[in-house]
C-alpha cells in the first residue's frame, strides 16, 4: 500500500459523481454504502464508515478490509478502544501516524494486518451530536493528494448527514401532522363522492401546514373543511389540529359554517397561539344541492359542471383565523347541481414565484376546463401534480366533492374501452361502493384490480365490463369480462401462465372463481362470502 509518485489525481468529474451519489442517499445506511464505495476510485487505500446509534457504532467497510476483520467488527460500543470510537467521544478528528497506533489496543493489530502507515477518523455531526464517523487508512503518510480527498469527502458527507437528519425529523413530523390534521378516511355519503389529497413540500420536506376534512351532521349534510396555516412547523400543525377539532365538533352539534369558524377563531385566540390560519368551510345539502359557504381568508371554492367551464363561487373576503378576538364570520349561499364537482384547494396549487395568485387561479380554471373526466379522484390527484418542473415550496391540498344525486346502488357496473380505464378512478369507485355496503374494501379492491389488469392484457380489443352485485346472503359477486381467447385456471405454477398470478390471488381471496368463454367474450366471476361481524 505504498504511495506511488504517479498516483492519478481524482478528476472533477469523479468528485461531481460522488456528490451526485451522496445527494441521492436518503438514509445514513445509504450514505455509508456510497462512502465506502469511494475507496475504489480515491487515492486513499482504505475507507470504513460507522453509523452512531444508542452508544453503538455500526460499521460498513470498504473492499480493502479483509472478510475476517469485517466479520470481527460489525459493530463496537462507543467506549471501544479504537480511533473511530474515540473521534465520536471527542467530537473531533483523530489523526495517527504508524508509531501512534499502539495508543489504541483494539486497533493496532488490525492496522498492522492491513499494512497501514497512517489513519484518520473524522466525526460527522448533526444537530443532536455525532451521527456518523469515517475512517481513512493509507499505506504511507497522507500527502497533498490524500489530504484533499479526505477534506472533500468529509465536507460533502457532513452536508449530507445534516440533510438526512433534517429529512428524518421531517418524516417524524409528517406522522404527527397526519395524526393531528389529516383524516384517516373521508365519510361515505349517498349522493356525494369525495376525494382529498395532501402533498408535502419537496424542497426540504418541511412540516406541512394544510388540512382537509369532511364532517356529516345529524341531518345528513356534509361540511367540507380546508385550511392553510401561515408557516411550516410542528406548532402550526398543532394549531391546525385545534381548528379541525373545533370546527368538527361545532358542525356535529348543528352549527352552520359561519358559527363554526367564529368558534374556531375564538378557540385559537384563547389558546394564545401565535398562529394565523386561512380556512374555508362549505356545507353541502346533498338532497337539494344548496351550499352554505364561510371563508376566513382562503381561496374561494370552484364549481365544475359535468359539461362546460368552471366557475368561482365568490364571497366577501374575511380575516384569517387568529387575528381578532371579536371576529365574527358570515356565510354566503350557492348551489351545486347534480353531477357537478366542488373543488377546494390551498394556495400551493396556484402560487408560483414568477406569477401572481390571480394568474395562478386563471391557470387552474383553464386546467379544469380541459378535464375530460370529471371525477373527484382524478381531479384531486391530477391537480395536485399538475405543475411538472416547478419546485414545490408549499403544501398542496385538494378536496373535491361531486354531487351524484343517487343513493348507493345494490349493483356497481362499468363498461369502458380497454385502453381508457383509469385504475385510480375505478379503485376509488369500488372502495366507495364496498365501504357503503360494509364489505371487505381491501379484498374487493384487489380482486377487481387483478381481474381488470388481466382483462387489459388479454383483450383482443373493444370494451371491458366490470359488474359488482350484492347477493342475498350479504356477499358479493364480481364479474369482469373482455373480448379474448379462452384459457383455463392454472392448477400449479401460476406465474408461468399469462395472468395466472393475478388469478391465483383472486382465487385465494374468493370462495369460488369460474371462467366462462362465450361469443368471443371471456368472463371471470368471483364470489365472496359476507364479511364476518
Amino acid at each position: 500500500m505504498s504511495e506511488s509518485p504517479h498516483e492519478p489525481e481524482p478528476s472533477d468529474d469523479r468528485l461531481m459523481a460522488l456528490l451526485a451519489d451522496l445527494n441521492r442517499a436518503a438514509t445514513r445506511e445509504g450514505l455509508a454504502s456510497e462512502l465506502v464505495r469511494w475507496e475504489r476510485v480515491s487515492p486513499i487505500d482504505l475507507v470504513s464508515v460507522a453509523i452512531v446509534d444508542d452508544g453503538v457504532l455500526r460499521f460498513a467497510h470498504g473492499d480493502s478490509v479483509t472478510d475476517e476483520i469485517a466479520a470481527d467488527w460489525p459493530s463496537a460500543p462507543i467506549e471501544a478502544d479504537i480511533p473511530m470510537a474515540d473521534a465520536v467521544r471527542r467530537g473531533t478528528a483523530v489523526e495517527l501516524r504508524e508509531d501512534e497506533f499502539a495508543r489504541y489496543a483494539g486497533f493496532v493489530d488490525e492496522a498492522t494486518q492491513l499494512g497501514l502507515r497512517a489513519f484518520e477518523a473524522h466525526p460527522l455531526r448533526g444537530r443532536d451530536g455525532v451521527r456518523m464517523v469515517i475512517g481513512f487508512g493509507h499505506g504511507a503518510t497522507f500527502g497533498p493528494l490524500q489530504r484533499r480527498s479526505v477534506d472533500d469527502l468529509v465536507r460533502i458527507a457532513g452536508q449530507t448527514v445534516v440533510r438526512i437528519e433534517r429529512h428524518e425529523r421531517d418524516r417524524a413530523h409528517s406522522v404527527v401532522l397526519a395524526d393531528l390534521v389529516l383524516p384517516t378516511s373521508l365519510p361515505v355519503v349517498d349522493g356525494l363522492d369525495l376525494h382529498g389529497i395532501y402533498k408535502a413540500p419537496r424542497l426540504g420536506q418541511r412540516v406541512g401546514g394544510d388540512l382537509y376534512d369532511a364532517v356529516v351532521d345529524d341531518e345528513g349534510r356534509v361540511s367540507l373543511v380546508i385550511a392553510d396555516a401561515v408557516g411550516h412547523s410542528l406548532g402550526s400543525a398543532r394549531h391546525l389540529g385545534r381548528v379541525r377539532h373545533a370546527i368538527g365538533s361545532q358542525v356535529m352539534l348543528g352549527a352552520d359554517p359561519a358559527e363554526a369558524l367564529t368558534v374556531a377563531n375564538r378557540y385559537l385566540r384563547l389558546a394564545a397561539a401565535e398562529s394565523y390560519i386561512s380556512c374555508l368551510v362549505v356545507r353541502v345539502d346533498v338532497e337539494t344541492g344548496r351550499l352554505e359557504i364561510a371563508n376566513a381568508g382562503h381561496p374561494a371554492p370552484v364549481a365544475l359542471p359535468a359539461v362546460g367551464p368552471a366557475r368561482v363561487l365568490d364571497q366577501e373576503p374575511s380575516l384569517i383565523l387568529g387575528v381578532l378576538d371579536t371576529q365574527r364570520y358570515t356565510a354566503s349561499s350557492g348551489e351545486l347541481a347534480e353531477d357537478e364537482c366542488l373543488v377546494l384547494y390551498t394556495d400551493g396549487v396556484v402560487e408560483r414565484r414568477d406569477r401572481s395568485i390571480d394568474d395562478g387561479v386563471a391557470w387552474m380554471m383553464r386546467w379544469l376546463d380541459r378535464r375530460p373526466l370529471r371525477e373527484p379522484v382524478t381531479i384531486a390527484t391530477d391537480l395536485a401534480a399538475a405543475r411538472p418542473g416547478v419546485d414545490q415550496t408549499d403544501d398542496i391540498t385538494v378536496l373535491v366533492a361531486k354531487r351524484t344525486g343517487r343513493a348507493l346502488a345494490e349493483e356497481f357496473r362499468m363498461r369502458r374501452p380497454h385502453d381508457d380505464i383509469d385504475l385510480a378512478v375505478l379503485r376509488a369507485s369500488v372502495d366507495r361502493w364496498a365501504s357503503g355496503h360494509g364489505l371487505d374494501v381491501e379484498a374487493l379492491r384487489l380482486i377487481v384490480t387483478e381481474l381488470v389488469q388481466n382483462a387489459r392484457q388479454a383483450t383482443t380489443g373493444g370494451e371491458i365490463e366490470v359488474d359488482l352485485r350484492r347477493l342475498g346472503d350479504g356477499g358479493v359477486r364480481v364479474r369482469v369480462a373482455n373480448r379474448g381467447a379462452d384459457f383455463a385456471m392454472p392448477d400449479t405454477e401460476p406465474h408461468l401462465v399469462p395472468g395466472g398470478r393475478g388469478l391465483a390471488i383472486v382465487e385465494a381471496l374468493s370462495d369460488e372463481v369460474t371462467l366462462d368463454h362465450r361469443d368471443g367474450w371471456m368472463a371471470v366471476t368471483a364470489t365472496m362470502s359476507p364479511p364476518s361481524r
